[in-house]
């Protein structure tokens, strides 16, 4: 496509292909869904471990490149920021993160300086073999192999993480992003790079391909029905994952997982799986990963095996978070002001049990009574009202939409007139506020009060509570 000298034009159709192609990439990837980028960890939540504690870093930092070079370096923040600055996405990876389902994983764009671009400045001497980095805590790694550590354009030595300053927990001043490499090697506060003549004594360890699944957790319980299985996998020496796939027998049979994030080397793939489920029991969940060369994922039971979780799926709420009064929990516990209660009656004694709708509801129990006033007057046009306090049995017990509270008048030649009230009740606390209203026409003389409580026209409880005059 030949481009005009209008730049405008040139925008024009720059956007338009674009577009194309962005539209030619969502369409061609698998189930017809476009991918979403790798989830960036902020800062403030990205994990912060190290080995001797946090340095004081000297005030007059520098870098230090030195050993078998020509040109020695000594390199304040401002000389490496003069370099052309990179932006690199790579996900951190501590060793023992697959022992903690994610507590030591991060991802993040780091930005710094290409590691090579200063070797080159410095100029090893032919004789060199290794290199060597030293931190301002003690901690080192190294001898490595110089033409090994030469070859690879994305090492960083980064100052700054997600576009800001590094703080200092995560390396301040400076730090050696190695993507695709186990974290521990991640040094944190570089102060000096070391060039020698010595053999190399060690490589880098690069992260092998794994999984780890992030939900549901190990020995929760769950209920029956439609679940997400979700978490992420992640390989090193920019290989790709090309597939995630997920059992819930245990390894017998397998079903693929949905890939949600695009290819970034080095840096994790987010999956997810629906997991429909009917059967009560327990299940274990076992993820495993391919990559784009074939390579799958070995069971060797060490750090890098399958992922694996148990299960427990059962019927009804299942903890204090999907606990909601009044459910069977499981069928057979109880959930009495939030929690789930073992017990061999579904119902506490303050609830009645209700076999047509499976669940337990709140009886009044209503055991005193105050009134503002025990005579009725007109207060509209039509009708005589006033505000019935009725004290439950226990705080809370009062739950708008499920114990519905309603009087019924009776008196002297009005028997079974209902009073409207259903729709105005409210509780704070052990109180319940139900006002009381009758029409104009009702019948002069002594009143009572029935008060029930009512789910689905199913009537539970019916206490009389008071009485009062109509004049």
């Amino acid at each position: 496509m030949k481009f005009s000298g209008n730049k405008t034009c040139n925008r024009i159709w720059l956007n338009r292909l674009t577009a194309a192609l962005f539209f030619i990439t969502c369409s061609a990837v698998s189930s017809g869904y476009c991918l979403e980028p790798p989830p960036v960890t902020p800062v403030d939540k990205f994990f912060v471990t190290n080995n001797y504690g946090i340095p004081a870093i000297p005030e007059d930092w520098h870098l230090i490149v030195g050993g078998e070079v020509e040109n020695p370096l000594s390199l304040t923040m401002d000389d490496l920021k003069a370099y052309p600055a990179e932006i690199r996405m790579a996900t951190l990876e501590c060793i023992n993160n697959p022992l903690t389902v994610g507590r030591f994983i991060g991802n993040a764009n780091w930005t710094g300086v290409p590691l090579h671009v200063i070797l080159e400045k410095a100029h090893p001497a032919s004789t060199a073999q290794s290199i060597s980095f030293f931190a301002v805590d003690g901690y080192s790694i190294g001898p490595l192999n110089l033409q090994d550590i030469l070859q690879r354009d994305d090492i960083l030595l980064a100052y700054q993480i997600n576009e800001i300053e590094l703080p200092v927990e995560q390396g301040y001043p400076l730090r050696l992003v190695l993507p695709g490499v186990i974290g521990s090697n991640w040094l944190q506060w570089l102060e000096r790079i070391e060039i020698s003549t010595t053999a190399p004594v060690t490589t880098l360890p690069i992260i092998p391909i794994h999984t780890q699944i992030y939900l549901p957790q190990n020995g929760e319980t769950i209920i029956t029905g439609s679940h997400s299985i979700s978490g992420m996998a992640l390989i090193g020496n920019g290989r790709e994952i090309a597939k995630v796939a997920v059992s819930t027998d245990g390894g017998s049979s397998w079903q693929p997982a949905k890939l949600l994030t695009y290819f970034v080397p080095n840096v994790w793939k987010m999956w997810e799986y629906t997991w429909e489920v009917a059967q009560a029991g327990q299940y274990r969940i076992v993820v495993r990963a391919q990559d784009d060369q074939g390579n799958t994922q070995v069971n060797d039971g060490w750090l890098y095996g399958w992922a694996s979780i148990m299960v427990t799926v059962t019927q009804g709420c299942i903890n204090d978070d999907d606990c909601d009064d009044g459910v069977f929990c499981n069928g057979e516990e109880k959930c009495i002001n939030g929690k789930c209660v073992q017990d061999p009656s579904p119902c506490s004694d303050e609830q009645v049990c209700k076999e047509e709708v499976k669940q337990c509801w709140d009886a009044v129990n209503i055991t005193a009574t105050s009134l503002q006033k025990r005579v009725l007057r007109p207060i509209l046009r039509d009708t005589k009202c006033l505000w019935l306090v009725v004290i439950s049995h226990q705080n809370n017990h009062f739950h708008p939409g499920r114990s519905i509270i309603e009087a019924v008048g009776s008196g002297a030649g009005a028997q079974g007139v209902s009073i409207n009230t259903r729709w105005k009740a409210f509780g704070i606390g052990r109180l319940i506020f139900i006002p009381v209203c009758v029409e104009r026409g009702a019948s002069v003389g002594q009143w009572s009060i029935l008060v029930k409580t009512d789910v689905g026209n199913i009537p539970l409880e019916e206490t009389i509570i008071t009485s009062f005059q109509v004049r």
